[in-house]
């Protein structure tokens, strides 16, 4: 066969099947689809990028299935392929729309978890409007399609053949790569690198969802392993000075990042209670501390783990911090704004970490149920009245506060009253960066208003704490880039507009530049003279949010043989931890 001839059959069912192949595509990534017509809206590079391989690749997909009905010349099979991807579409729909879930890995393990008497629920609660408006819109489109197949049957000119089959081609080559780089992935922070996003195809958020499953089953089986193994080791971990009053809190924020912070030279007042408590001398900021990842999944696991990320030991190789703390006699309250059951599509790998039968029998007093993703200061609220009464009685507490923080779309963590929406796009007169619109001004007031609004949550945090002998770490998972140096929100990736050393310097800034604050309350520091002054001293040392376990052991004053005073970033043997550079850029992204 010659080429000439091996192209015309490969562009036949471009030409002859195109309404199919126009439509499986739109079943195939219906978001991307709808991404990209919102584009005429206000146009944004990154996501239009996401969404335009998303619908290459789902033009791959439906080619492939396309020529399968094409080459059988079976009426059955075409039209079964135009059910399936329909109903797949709408299913997939309904399940964001109204249960708030994508597909996922998440969703797959629900789907296999549930039960009989759990899937006659759902059907129950699903039957009603909603399930006669999807059976109606399937039955619309199988006879939309029905008519259009009748009486559009010309085939594609030449030119359109041509140019789609180029396409088909390089959705071929983007679907090939992704689904490779996904099945290479060995490991949760690997496949969390792969995560295709919301605004991509469905088949490739379901090969996905699969491999992170399979994945993730044999990494919470060493991961429980380990928890059950400590829990029964009872010399994992002993009070030295048993009696004292004190409360340790750990507050993980989202998405913040360094720059956008009073405490390291941000012009607006976007933390003025942090900047307060520093200038009164509570509070410290240190310069240098640095994410390890730029995911929340893989902040959350390696801070809350003593396994050191940076020197490539996995979570399940270093001791849960709670576990060791409830062992050594400490009350310990995990209070989770990112976490409120399996009605709520959160992140797959963390709740598989952090919430497992083993961790919730053997490492927590307390953990919320509540959770308010659009206002942390509400769920604060709620979980300090929650646990007032029953938390008084323990001498010795561990306190760790997970937030939604400035998380995208910041517009949507803060109420939207006067008081919370203090800036507006004409705040922003002396950014002069050519790339910035008004929208862009006012994505960057939406950001520093959920700043404003985060300072305000740390601040009624810290005030339920004052009256104790308190010592607080707050820091944020990771950053965002908040059209800072590029044209450029959220968290898009390095190899985009990234030419020089300057520009990589920026990105690591922005993507893992992240506040690092330690406070103590005026009662720990009447009982420790001198300790602030002490923390002070090591506020330049290189260091990573991995390390934070080792350091809340040395203030707490818990021994264990799994401390390691070489990753405590307070301990005069320390080994200073330079973090993200641009050497280790590649492997991270």
């Amino acid at each position: 066969m010659t080429p000439g001839q091996l192209w015309q059959k490969f562009a036949t069912p471009i030409r002859r099947e195109w309404p199919m192949l126009a439509a499986c595509t739109l079943f195939l990534a219906p978001v991307c689809f709808i991404g990209l017509l919102k584009q005429a809206a206000g146009f944004d590079a990154a996501i239009a990028l996401r969404d335009a391989a998303g619908m290459l690749r789902a033009l791959f997909c439906a080619y492939i299935l396309t020529a399968i009905a094409s080459a059988s010349g079976n009426v059955a099979i075409k039209w079964a392929i135009y059910t399936i991807t329909l109903v797949s579409c709408i299913l997939a729909a309904t399940a964001y729309y109204m249960f708030g879930m994508d597909i996922s890995p998440r969703m797959f393990t629900l789907l296999a978890e549930t039960g009989k008497a759990e899937t006659a629920s759902f059907f129950k609660s699903f039957i009603g409007l909603e399930m006669a408006a999807s059976a109606a819109a399937c039955i619309f489109g199988i006879i939309t399609f029905a008519v259009a197949e009748r009486h559009i049957r010309r085939p594609a000119g030449a030119f359109a053949t041509s140019a789609v089959s180029v396409l088909v081609i390089a959705g071929g080559i983007l679907f090939t790569e992704k689904t490779a780089t996904i099945m290479r992935a060995n490991d949760s922070r690997q496949i969390e690198a792969c995560f295709p996003g919301y605004h991509s195809d469905n088949p490739t958020k379901t090969f996905y969802s699969l491999h992170a499953v399979s994945l993730m089953s044999d990494e919470n089986a060493r991961w429980t392993k380990r928890l059950l193994t400590d829990a029964a080791d009872h010399a994992l971990a002993t009070d030295t000075i048993p009696g004292d009053t004190l409360d340790i809190v750990l507050i993980i924020g989202e998405s913040h990042i360094r720059n956008h912070s009073q405490l390291y030279g941000y012009p607006l007042s976007v933390t003025p209670f942090q900047t307060a408590e520093a200038r009164a001398g509570r509070l410290v900021a240190f310069d240098s501390v640095t994410a390890v990842s730029r995911y929340t999944s893989g902040v959350m696991r390696s801070a809350l783990s003593l396994a050191s990320h940076l020197d490539g030991e996995a979570p399940a190789d270093g001791a849960f911090l709670p576990l060791l703390f409830k062992k050594a006699g400490w009350e310990v309250y995990f209070l989770d704004n990112q976490h409120a059951g399996d009605d709520v599509i959160s992140s797959y790998t963390l709740n598989g970490f952090l919430y497992n039968d083993a961790a919730m029998r053997h490492a927590y007093t307390y953990t919320s149920t509540y959770s308010n993703p659009h206002d942390d200061l509400d769920f604060v609220r709620h979980e300090q009245a929650a646990t007032a009464q029953e938390s008084r009685q323990h001498a010795k507490r561990l306190w760790i506060y997970h937030l939604w923080g400035q998380h995208l779309d910041p517009a949507d963590r803060y109420p939207g009253t006067d008081s919370c929406r203090v800036f507006g796009k004409g705040h922003y007169g002396f950014r002069r960066e050519p790339w910035l619109s008004a929208a862009t001004r006012q994505r960057i007031a939406d950001y520093d208003n959920a700043t404003l609004h985060n300072d305000r949550t740390i601040k009624a945090i810290l005030t339920a704490h004052k009256n104790r002998p308190t010592i607080a770490i707050y820091f944020s998972d990771h950053g965002e880039e908040v059209y800072d140096f590029r044209n450029a929100y959220g968290r898009i990736g390095a190899h985009d507009s990234m030419s020089d050393r300057t520009a990589i310097k920026k990105y690591i800034d922005a993507l893992y530049g992240v506040p690092f604050e330690i406070w103590c309350s005026d009662a720990y520091i009447a009982r420790h003279p001198g300790a602030l002054e002490s923390i002070k001293r090591h506020i330049m040392r290189p260091a990573t949010t991995d390390l934070v376990g080792h350091t809340l052991l040395n203030l707490s004053g818990i021994s264990s043989p799994a401390y390691r005073p070489d990753l405590d970033m307070l301990n005069p043997a320390y080994r200073p931890r330079h973090g993200m550079t641009p050497s280790r850029l590649g492997q991270a992204e």
